[in-house]
């Protein structure tokens, strides 16, 4: 049991008791936890009938298993007790920042821990959700951390030295249809077709084989140019 020196105890606490979100015999018994918790994982070996053992004031064993029982439905705790066992068993501690060891300066995520075995911690400052956490074995010597932000792709990113610019795809609603480009060039060429005769129609005209009206020379001359603008 871990003896002298000060607890850190988060000021969440006080403000999940002013709302009445924790009752106040799951923040004495949040603190209790932290007090004897392994100062270098943030884990605490025990269970309802240890802390009614300990500490008279729980009065039976069934209000200290609620008090735990309410503490890690809210995830300031993660219980990985074994059931049909009546024996002390791991209480992971959420956001535990380890002081002491190897893990200095890193959180202990009891979420994605999936056992005492198999612990992950984060960087401090991170935040839950961003980037790929890495998972410490006990006993191993190197701590794995995943990389904040993107993982693996992040990790080839910075190896290669390249800097990437990424650019968000649009959504389809907002990428304008292909049969409107098209229709909107045709628009272009029709408005460039029907514009007033320039000299070159009027050379046209003059040299038409086919002696037509004006109006019929003009309607000649507009078809050409949509050929021409086709092609």
């Amino acid at each position: 049991m871990p003896s002298g020196g000060f607890i850190a105890v988060r000021r969440g606490l006080l403000e999940h008791l002013r709302r009445g979100k924790l009752t106040e015999l799951e923040a004495l018994t949040f603190i209790i936890i932290l007090g004897l918790a392994n100062p270098h994982s943030g884990i605490w070996w025990g269970s309802a009938k240890s802390l009614w053992g300990e500490y008279p004031f729980y009065g039976n064993e069934r209000r200290a298993r609620r008090a735990l029982e309410g503490l890690a439905s809210k995830w300031y705790i993660k219980r990985l007790s074994t059931p049909g066992k009546h024996s002390n068993y791991p209480i992971l501690i959420d956001k535990y920042e380890v002081k002491v060891g190897e893990k200095v300066g890193l959180r202990l995520n009891a979420r994605k821990s999936r056992n005492e075995r198999s612990l992950c911690y984060e960087k401090d400052g991170m935040r839950r959700g961003e980037g790929e956490l890495g998972v410490i074995p006990v006993g191993e010597e190197a701590v794995k951390v995943g990389v904040f932000g993107g993982g693996k792709t992040d990790e080839k990113r910075r190896a290669s030295g390249r800097d990437i610019e990424l650019k968000p795809d649009l959504p389809s609603s907002s990428q304008p249809p292909k049969k409107e480009k098209e229709n909107e060039n045709k628009n272009k060429r029709k408005n460039t077709a029907q514009a007033s005769p320039s000299l070159d129609f009027e050379r046209f005209w003059k040299a038409y084989p086919r002696k037509v009206g004006k109006p019929a020379a003009l309607r000649a001359w507009r078809n050409l140019l949509g050929i021409a603008w086709d092609t």
